[in-house]
């Protein structure tokens, strides 16, 4: 974890000791306890909420057989016929 082997964690465990004495060490752990659970807590919403975002995304692009549904903007209309008399068009929009 970060590099820390135990030497390390001891040496700050102690240093803490010293600076904060002992009666205020189990509450620095409880609190610092508490953050870390709240960080988790916090970071695990925003996954569940990102992946539900993405998948959302997903149904709505796509139809039941993964193809791009079709939308209101194509130039079809009911049974397939085009809405310009059958005549394609390049990128411009001019008959090809």
């Amino acid at each position: 974890m970060f590099g820390l082997g135990l030497p390390e964690m001891i040496l700050i465990l102690v240093v803490a000791l010293l600076i904060f004495g002992p009666k205020k060490m189990p509450d620095l752990a409880r609190s610092l306890g508490r953050a870390v659970r709240e960080f988790r807590s916090a970071m695990s919403e925003m996954e569940r909420s990102v992946k539900d975002q993405l998948a959302d995304e997903d149904e709505v692009g796509l139809g039941k057989d993964n193809q791009p549904k079709a939308s209101a903007a194509e130039d079809t209309v009911g049974g397939g016929e085009k809405k310009d008399g059958g005549e394609s068009k390049d990128a411009e929009g001019k008959a090809v």
